[in-house]
């Protein structure tokens, strides 16, 4: 995987239209995530477009090599206002942030959380089933045992043991049990 930064771009080569984007994993990996994501069905002009020419009609190439990410991103942007691309949804810098949802969206995003309990956060209450230390949050747990936080949280859905320590994790209600961390 890179470290640093790069700004790439997608050429339609059956229409010229373009896209621009930043990664940081390297142009391949981040060339084979657009193919996946036209895949499986992600919305969006440039997946649409994967999906109707083929991904054999889409060159990948490097426009500019940075010094890390946040370089990129901003660079990024730069080229977005510059060339316009047709298939790029926002000012780029940060993915669909700032993207505006049309009405019609923001209604079935809605629709899709009705009847569906709070969202779980890395901010939630945790709780350690095996030695019964309670955190204010999973990133308090993470740091504690020395796990990154999806490790906990997969492990709290899943109600399942760490195969690393042999750990058991739950969520908490707020204010339930003594917050020991």
């Amino acid at each position: 995987m890179a470290t640093s930064g790069l700004v790439y771009m997608a050429i339609n080569l059956v229409n010229d239209k373009i896209y621009i984007g930043a990664t940081e994993k390297g142009l391949s990996s981040r060339r084979a995530r657009h193919f996946w994501n036209a895949k499986t069905g992600r919305p969006g002009k440039f997946y649409n477009a994967i999906r109707k020419y083929g991904k054999n009609k889409f060159s990948f190439v490097e426009v500019l090599k940075c010094k890390d990410f946040w370089e990129a991103l901003r660079e990024e942007e730069l080229y977005i206002k510059a060339l316009k691309p047709h298939y790029n949804l926002t000012a780029g810098g940060g993915g669909v942030k700032g993207y505006k949802f049309s009405a019609e969206s923001r209604a079935k995003m809605s629709a899709a959380k009705l009847g569906k309990p709070g969202r779980i956060t890395h901010s939630n209450p945790v709780k350690c089933k095996t030695d019964g230390l309670v955190f204010r949050s999973v990133s308090e747990a993470a740091k504690y045992y020395s796990l990154d936080r999806a490790t906990i949280v997969a492990y709290c859905k899943k109600q399942g043991k760490t195969r690393r320590l042999n750990l058991e994790f739950e969520y908490v209600e707020a204010g339930g049990g003594n917050l020991q961390h």
